[in-house]
C-alpha cells in the first residue's frame, strides 16, 4: 500500500519533535547534571553527575541525527536503546538507601512514557520507509524541495551571512543570536514544550569573499 503524504508529514513532525526534546533534555543533563540529579531524587555525587553528562551527550547526538534525517527509523530506535539504559540506571538507583524513591519513581514513569512514544514513532517511521516506492527509498538521502536563486553578489551574501542576527529571519527555530564580540556569539533556539536551548559559539575560521562566513565551531556552555 503506497504511503499517504499527510501521514508521512505527520510522522516526520513527530520525529522532529522527539529530536528537539532529545536535544533539550541532553543540554540540561550536560549543563546542569547536579540540578537534574536533585530533580529526579538521586544523590548529587560525582559519579551520578558524570553519568548524567554521558546520558546528555547521547541525547544530543540522537536529537541531532533525528533532525538531520527525520524519515530514518534507526535514529529513533537509538533513542529507544537510550531509554532502556535510563530505565536500568533508575532501577538500580532505586535499590540505594540515600535516594528519594518517590521522585525516582516519577522520573522512571516519565521515562517509560517517553519510551512508549519513541517505540511508536520508530515503528511508524519504519512502516513509512517500507511503504515508500523503491526509487524514493534509494534517493531518500538527497531530497530537494525547492531551489532559490539569489541575485546578489558574493560580497553581499558574505555580509548577510556574517551578520548572525539575520539568521532568525529565515531559521524558524532560532529565537535570538546575541553578538558578544567579533568572533563570539550566544545562540538561543526553540525546543519542545516552550523550552529553549542556549549555547555560545566561536568562529574558528572566516574566509571573506566566499559568500559564506566560513567554518564555525559551536560549543555549548
Amino acid at each position: 500500500m503506497p504511503y499517504n503524504q499527510s501521514d508521512l508529514n505527520s510522522t516526520e513532525r513527530l520525529s522532529r519533535a522527539l529530536g528537539w526534546f532529545s536535544i533539550a533534555l541532553g543540554a540540561a543533563e550536560m549543563a546542569a547534571p547536579s540540578r537534574v540529579a536533585r530533580l529526579i531524587g538521586a544523590p548529587e555525587t560525582d559519579a551520578n553527575c558524570q553519568m548524567l553528562r554521558a546520558f546528555g551527550a547521547r541525547e544530543v547526538a540522537s536529537g541531532v541525527a533525528i533532525l538531520a534525517q527525520p524519515d530514518q527509523a534507526r535514529w529513533l530506535w537509538s533513542r529507544v536503546g537510550g531509554d532502556a539504559l535510563d530505565l536500568a540506571w533508575l532501577g538500580r538507583a532505586m535499590t540505594h538507601d540515600d535516594v528519594e524513591k518517590d521522585r525516582l519513581g516519577v522520573a522512571a514513569a516519565a521515562v517509560a512514557g517517553v519510551t512508549a512514544l519513541d517505540v511508536f514513532a520508530a515503528r511508524r517511521t519504519h512502516r513509512m520507509q517500507r511503504r515508500q516506492p523503491r526509487s524514493a527509498r534509494a534517493n531518500s538521502g538527497v531530497r530537494v524541495e525547492q531551489v532559490v536563486t539569489v541575485n546578489r553578489s558574493l560580497d553581499d551574501l558574505y555580509r548577510f551571512w556574517r551578520d548572525f542576527q539575520n539568521f532568525p529571519r529565515f531559521m524558524r527555530h532560532v529565537k535570538q543570536i546575541e553578538l558578544i564580540d567579533h568572533i563570539h556569539s550566544r545562540w538561543t533556539v526553540k525546543a519542545p514544550a516552550g523550552m529553549s536551548v542556549q549555547w555560545d559559539a566561536e568562529i574558528v575560521q572566516d574566509r571573506e569573499g566566499n559568500g559564506l562566513p566560513g567554518d564555525r565551531c559551536r560549543e555549548a556552555r
